[in-house]
């Protein structure tokens, strides 16, 4: 007979460690065994919790692992415990009350005595740690910290200005994509010259598979992003990455992107810091393709009025915001941009 236990504390900061420790005591007559669901590296292969905050249960962004069922001996007595770090496994990151439990699905309830913990996560704004930065939309605030899951990632530490230049790009992409979004589908005239530009010279057919677009994007950055600085296949050259199938919506920043400028200017009209987080959330959030890149290149397809080959490629999505955004702030109207 197994006894299974687990210890935490009651009370954390979204973006702290949450750790965990799970004891498990052989309290029976005979020898025993169990399959210890963590790797050498301290991270969960199965969703051994239930969390849940106001009765919705949290999401398990660890390992799922096809293994082999490799049991630990655990003799007359003996006790076998680990530790595991809740916020790189599980997505913790509203504030609230928390109940803790073991999933009944991995730990059979003959092994332990039901039980459940209440842990209280507060929403304060930290200061930068290290690797990526999560950004709550709802909440106005940036919570840094360490994403250990991601283990093959090298950890860096984000200037005081690349942060806060980092919470300026993101909100200004919002403004910008929420600015289009209220446009309710009409192509109004500060969105006329940066659509025949970038999608269609002479015919407005495709406003609506582009208004559809933005409106998408919108709502995909509603519920915040993860940021990486320094992602491993950065190259010379390169603004920023994504992995379409990722589903935990990573964007991961380079060098390109840091000596971008924030948001457009008649100066640096596009290719800015907010542009690029709209051209990686284009990828996430309607599967746009990397066709072509460049205004240049943008104006001279959309010349030709090929849907697929400018409503779908990423660059020409950013551009035509990053010059919809110019175009109000240039004619001072502000019910477009």
């Amino acid at each position: 007979m197994l006894n299974v236990t687990f210890k935490t504390g009651n009370s954390y900061v979204i973006g702290e460690e949450i750790s965990v420790e799970v004891e498990v005591v052989n309290v029976g007559n005979e020898d025993s065994s169990i399959h210890i669901p963590i790797s050498s590296s301290g991270k969960l292969y199965y969703d051994i919790f239930s969390l849940k905050r106001d009765d919705t249960r949290v999401v398990y962004h660890g390992m799922l692992v096809k293994t082999k069922d490799f049991r630990v001996p655990i003799k007359i007595g003996e006790n076998i415990s680990f530790n595991i770090d809740l916020t790189r496994e599980y997505l913790i990151n509203k504030n609230g009350n928390y109940a803790l439990s073991f999933n009944e699905d991995y730990f059979d309830s003959q092994y332990y005595t039901p039980s459940e913990v209440s842990i209280n996560i507060e929403d304060k704004e930290l200061q930068p740690i290290t690797t990526w930065y999560q950004i709550s939309t709802a909440s106005k605030k940036i919570h840094p910290s360490a994403f250990k899951a991601f283990g093959s990632h090298k950890a860096y530490y984000a200037t005081d200005v690349q942060f806060n230049d980092l919470k300026q790009a993101h909100y200004k992409a919002i403004e910008i994509l929420e600015k289009i979004e209220k446009s309710h589908n009409q192509i109004s005239k500060n969105f006329q010259t940066p659509y025949q530009e970038m999608f269609c010279k002479n015919d407005t057919s495709m406003w609506p598979s582009v208004y559809s677009n933005m409106t998408h994007m919108k709502q995909y950055m509603d519920y915040g992003l993860k940021y990486h600085f320094r992602g491993e296949e950065c190259n010379p050259g390169v603004y920023a990455y994504v992995f379409p199938a990722d589903t935990d919506k990573n964007i991961y920043l380079c060098e390109q992107y840091n000596e971008a400028e924030i948001f457009p200017t008649k100066l640096y009209p596009y290719d800015t810091k907010s542009g690029t987080i709209i051209h990686e959330v284009s990828h996430k959030a309607v599967n746009s393709k990397d066709h072509f890149y460049s205004y240049d290149n943008c104006k001279a397809v959309a010349s030709l009025c090929i849907v697929d080959n400018t409503t779908t490629n990423a660059d020409c999505l950013q551009i035509f915001s990053e010059l919809c955004y110019l175009s109000g702030e240039n004619s001072g109207i502000e019910e477009d941009l």
